[in-house]
């Protein structure tokens, strides 16, 4: 049954002037017949477009074939997404839709509409892809990022969030920043920037990166390195990116130490080649002033007919100074054997009137050169048994009475004393010489010093008395400290050296 000529032309017209690309297509996906839409579409014209693949506009091969050969299955295509690319090179994005009439099971042609996807549909799609980049973006993100809205409440927590301030995003959304993460301390701070950047629009921390501290799940506070970037809108939201300085901080204060340690550690050397310099030097001099005398007796001894008093006085005048020798080359190799621990101690149980007895008869000549006066003050039985190296507790002691002769104004009073706490015995060596500081008191054991302004009154000696009675009263386990009222009033040094076990 033939249709009527007005039909067909209908037919005719609604398939030429359809608003979406419509054609006829063969088995082997050439277009048969194509409308006005489809030709617009791919920039050509239906006469150009008639005999061509339509799958060779296809800008993905691989689909284009996948397409053709599911047509040829008989299936159908359900408005798949295509990007064409036209005769020009402009690419259309379009949907597909395609059916296959057959006849006697044989391909007859498929029905093929084309139609460009909306600018609006295209809009979304892309929204959604770069709101997909953006969460990825964010998720993989080493610093917490946090968004809020202008009532302060979160809308936005990252995995970095998570980790960094131990909530879970869901128990963060909804609830207001400053009650989560800012300690209470700083919280009307925060309110008061907020409401004022609302109502001005001035924002002091806005675009810039300072420190702060914030507060973790459970209440731990610790810095952060905060930038806040606004999302202007009505209302404005905020971004904020943090990032957990702890240890940076940390290794910040590490070097800062490690570099003031180093400083020290400069300061300190150059003050020892300081001392070692004024060592050599006070050395030198010291050494020299035995010789002047000696070499002056030598001169007397080699005069004939000398009266017998006066060889008598050149000898001893060469004894007492082959003694001042002696005793400085005696201190330097005492503390050059405690430095390199060739010191051993010789242990005995003595008797504390002996090692008394032996220090004062060592030390009284030096007391007498200046006309002063030991005074001694016993609180403890003399015949008390110690253990220690008997030369070397009295050495302590001598260069004790020593130190306090030298620094003391001549006919003065030097008391040495001598108590007993019950576990250990204290000696203590007090004069009314120059005195000290407190800051100066720890300075006195170190190798080489002297305290300034003190040259003139020390009378000679290298600097290493005390800081070898120091290094002895260790090596007995005992302690030596220095104490005075201040420059001018005198100064007492307590060495204090434990009894034996058996004898507490």
């Amino acid at each position: 049954m033939h249709q009527p000529q007005a039909t067909r032309d209908d037919l005719s017209d609604f398939f030429d002037n359809a608003p979406v690309g419509l054609h006829f297509q063969t088995e082997d996906g050439r277009i048969r017949q194509s409308n006005h839409a489809l030709a617009e579409l791919l920039g050509s014209t239906r006469e150009q477009l008639a005999g061509q693949s339509f799958t060779a506009f296809y800008a993905d091969s691989v689909l284009a074939a996948d397409h053709l050969e599911r047509l040829r299955k008989g299936e159908d295509l359900n408005s798949a997404e295509v990007t064409l690319r036209s005769r020009e090179g402009a690419e259309r994005h379009v949907l597909v839709s395609a059916s296959v009439l057959r006849n006697d099971g044989r391909f007859i042609h498929a029905r093929v509409f084309t139609r460009e996807i909306p600018a609006l549909r295209r809009a979304i799609d892309a929204l959604a892809q770069a709101d997909a980049r953006k969460a990825a973006i964010l998720d993989a993100s080493l610093d917490a990022i946090i968004t809020m809205d202008a009532e302060g409440r979160l809308l936005d927590f990252n995995r970095a969030a998570e980790s960094i301030f131990g909530y879970r995003r869901h128990e963060a959304i909804d609830r207001r920043l400053s009650e989560l993460i800012i300690p209470p301390r700083l919280r009307a701070a925060h309110e008061a920037g907020l409401r004022r950047f609302l109502d001005s629009g001035i924002g002091p921390v806005i675009g810039r990166r300072i420190e702060v501290e914030a507060m973790r799940a459970d209440g731990q506070e610790f810095p952060v390195e905060l930038s806040i970037a606004v999302v202007h809108g009505a209302p404005p939201m905020f971004t904020a990116t943090l990032r957990d300085v702890t240890e940076r901080l940390r290794a910040e204060r590490e070097l800062q130490e490690a570099l003031q340690a180093l400083q020290q550690s400069e300061s300190a050397l150059r003050a020892a080649d300081r001392r070692k310099d004024e060592f050599i030097a006070t050395l030198a001099h010291e050494l020299r002033n035995p010789l002047s005398p000696v070499r002056t007796a030598a001169e007397i001894l080699a005069r004939r007919g000398l009266r017998p008093e006066k060889i008598d006085l050149a000898v001893d005048v060469i004894r007492r100074q082959v003694s001042v020798m002696s005793r400085l080359l005696d201190d330097l190799l005492d503390v050059a054997r405690v430095a390199r621990g060739k010191v051993e101690l010789r242990k005995e149980l003595i008797a504390v009137g002996d090692v008394l007895r032996l220090a004062m008869q060592t030390a009284q000549s030096m007391l007498d050169a200046k006309s002063q006066r030991l005074e001694l003050q016993s609180h403890v039985d003399l015949d008390l048994r110690l253990s220690a190296d008997p030369v070397r507790l009295a050495q302590v002691l001598v260069n004790l009475l020593t130190n306090a002769s030298k620094y003391s104004d001549p006919g003065q009073v030097i008391t040495l004393r001598c108590c007993s706490t019950g576990e250990s015995v204290l000696f203590e060596v007090e004069d009314r010489g120059i005195g000290f500081s407190s800051a100066e008191a720890e300075r006195l054991f170190s190798l080489f010093t002297q305290l300034p302004g003190s040259a003139g009154r020390a009378q000679g000696g290298l600097g290493v008395g005390l800081a070898l009675a120091r290094s002895l009263m260790q090596l007995h386990g005992g302690t030596l400290q220095a104490h005075s009222r201040g420059p001018g009033q005198g100064a007492t040094f307590r060495a204090t050296l434990p009894l034996p076990a058996d004898l507490h």
